[in-house]
């Protein structure tokens, strides 16, 4: 099995929102779908792989990690301001008397646990990893193709009419292959679900001159 290291993602025509009883039919927002999007006002032709509404898929990887350094940046900056409160209200604290120095610390206990909670939502958030991503692919797809292999098993050994002309592999000087694909989800999580697998995939972005195409590896 190779995996090609590309691939093609395909956007909605209207901004996500949370699905209701107003929008819920509303095939711009909820679904994908080229032969939906294609005729909606708001489709964009590509110009080249990295833009429009069905683009190359590293042009998507490209945006996500830039997305994510700029949110760890921000992440990284909220945290060091949390650790200089929690400094200034330590020094502020040493100046007053016992008295007050016992409510404040009351108010500190509880301060802190709302910032513990803070830095463990900070610890929480989930991150996107390239490499994971692409592990995940390749965990989906060779569990499916797994379930598959004895289908695929049967319809390759009748492709080459073994049992026909009562050969084996090894008695015929070429192989086939069947070009697969499938359509993975990412949720908010970053986690991929299996949509559906296709024998018969869409190989093209539909640039205006329909030239460039993604060059992605095998591995």
């Amino acid at each position: 099995m190779y995996l090609f290291k590309d691939g093609l993602i395909r956007l909605c025509t209207e901004d996500y929102t949370t699905p209701t009883k107003d929008n819920i039919n509303d095939s711009a927002m909820h679904l994908t779908n080229y032969s939906l999007q294609k005729d909606k006002p708001n489709f964009k032709v590509s110009e080249n792989v990295d833009e429009g509404t069905k683009r190359a898929l590293s042009s998507f990887l490209k945006e996500m990690l830039s997305t994510e350094a700029k949110t760890k940046h921000q992440s990284n900056n909220m945290k060091m301001s949390h650790d200089n409160t929690k400094k200034y209200n330590t020094s502020k604290n040493n100046n007053n008397n016992d008295n007050r120095r016992k409510k404040r610390n009351n108010n500190n206990n509880n301060n802190n646990n709302n910032r513990e909670n803070m830095d463990n939502d900070f610890t929480e958030t989930p991150t996107f990893n390239e490499k994971q991503f692409w592990k995940d692919c390749s965990d989906i797809i060779s569990t499916t193709l797994f379930a598959l292999k004895p289908q695929l098993s049967y319809a390759y050994q009748t492709s080459l009419q073994l049992k026909k002309t009562k050969k084996t592999f090894q008695d015929i000087n070429f192989r086939c292959f069947q070009i697969l694909g499938f359509d993975i989800m990412m949720d908010e999580q970053f986690k991929l679900h299996l949509i559906e697998g296709n024998c018969a995939p869409s190989l093209n972005i539909y640039t205006k001159d329909n030239s460039a195409q993604p060059e992605g590896k095998f591995f």
